[in-house]
């Protein structure tokens, strides 16, 4: 029998984390962290468990392998579910507590309130995205993340891609390679502008990185970049307005 250790606390609604590396559970298994063998302190941790304590029990969905003919193994279809009890942190001794990151900030809070263009956001789940079909952004929880500056980039980033649907600032959002590459420059850029308003630093590091793997994909557009930062801008103003420019309406009705 194997055991593992969740590090949710009991009543946070938040997706579980790693106690070491902060990174969340999804899918199927929702709380498996740190692994302890029929009860006994491995060698990574000194802790017990509570006399008394029940587990829950969890599952973990595990790919069936096969071998082919060079030995190699290669997944076959269809996967088993393996069980597992789990007991919280707050059931065990020896274990310093995870420290719960407020992540909100006011002055981003009220820019996203003033702002007269409101997207449909949906949250839960473990990714960040705009879906053009549904119309909407899809949005982890605030508690899943684990800084401020990397809830607000992420909501900004997808805000940005929402500005662009047809009804609104009518971008190119298909997912060929050169279009693809324009819009997340311009939804970066949005980004950048936006934290920039609320007084939130951004990770240059991280910015440039991100606007360097696609700028590869325009490496013939010399005008690119001054393209994405017009429309990032464009797309700031409808946020805070709620106005589609003249020239846009204009371009959708023909169409």
């Amino acid at each position: 029998m194997e055991y593992f250790l969740a590090v949710q606390h009991r009543h946070q609604k938040a997706v579980p984390r790693h106690q070491y590396d902060a990174t969340f559970m999804h899918g199927i298994r929702p709380a498996v962290l740190v692994h302890i063998s029929a009860g006994k302190p491995t060698r990574r941790i000194d802790h017990k468990r509570r006399e008394g304590c029940e587990s829950c029990c969890v599952c973990k969905g595990c790919c069936l392998h096969k071998k082919d003919e060079e030995g190699n193994e290669i997944p076959k279809r269809g996967f088993v579910l393996k069980y597992s009890p789990v007991f919280n942190i707050e059931q065990t001794t020896g274990i310093e507590m995870p420290v719960t990151i407020e992540v909100e900030v006011i002055e981003a809070e009220e820019y996203l309130e003033r702002a007269k263009a409101k997207p449909m956001i949906r949250y839960g789940g473990d990714r960040a995205f705009y879906y053009p079909e549904g119309d909407c952004i899809q949005l982890p929880l605030k508690s899943q993340f684990t800084s401020s500056l990397g809830y607000y980039e992420t909501f900004f980033h997808e805000i940005g891609h929402w500005t662009g649907q047809s009804s609104r600032l009518n971008r190119n959002l298909c997912t060929e390679q050169t279009a693809r590459a324009r819009e997340e420059l311009t939804a970066e850029m949005f980004a950048g502008f936006c934290l920039h308003k609320v007084g939130v630093n951004s990770d240059i590091n991280n910015v440039a990185a991100y606007i360097q793997s696609w700028i590869r994909a325009l490496e013939n557009d010399k005008k690119a970049l001054l393209w994405a930062s017009r429309e990032a801008r464009k797309a700031v103003q409808y946020f805070e307005s709620g106005i589609i420019p003249d020239s846009i309406i204009l371009s959708i009705n023909n169409n």
